[in-house]
């Protein structure tokens, strides 16, 4: 468990929030303020004012491991509609996208062919082991269809040695609402 409660999050699902507000698993919540971020790589640590005592942390795995056919799992709030879950494969490596309005050119994507929506963004991208191995970062959604299954996951392998912020080899992440 990460004892300093770090949330791993998208900074884009963050940065002109005038409040945040985060909900653990057993229900409780907290107000929350951006601790660090790394605008390059779309990413934000969340601090939670009270955490509950209790936490359990998810676990990094290795992005590198990730290969077209592995399976992967989408969790997140799409829609407003807490505690979801899609499955699909990984369907690309390596890919790029910019951020819309000037944002960064994000590359080392993972795609995924599992449900992404709006609000998915900042939750994680799992392996079968169930260890993150991503944050979902943008929908990929051609202007003549009104849904796709191609989404980005920012790459932990593109952090540092150590994600930011975080002083442990675990992070709790948080559910986006982009």
């Amino acid at each position: 468990m990460d004892a300093a409660g770090d949330i791993l999050t998208c900074l884009h699902v963050v940065a002109d929030a005038t409040s945040i507000q985060v909900t653990f698993a057993d229900g409780t919540t907290s107000a929350a303020s951006i601790g660090a971020s790394q605008p390059q790589i779309d990413i934000a640590v969340l601090v939670a004012t009270q955490p509950p005592a209790k936490i359990v942390a998810a676990v990094l795995g290795n992005p590198r491991s990730m290969q077209i056919g592995s399976d992967a799992y989408v969790l997140g709030s799409p829609f407003g509609l807490s505690g979801s879950i899609s499955a699909g494969v990984v369907s690309g490596l390596n890919r790029s996208f910019q951020l819309p309005n000037g944002g960064p050119m994000l590359t080392g994507l993972i795609q995924v062919d599992a449900a992404v929506n709006p609000g998915s963004s900042g939750g994680p991208l799992v392996n079968r082991a169930g260890q993150v191995v991503g944050i979902i970062t943008a929908l990929i959604n051609p202007p003549t269809r009104t849904c796709s299954s191609a989404s980005g996951s920012r790459c932990p392998s593109m952090w540092p040695a150590e994600p930011p912020a975080c002083r442990s080899t675990s992070c709790r992440i948080a559910g986006g609402n982009s």
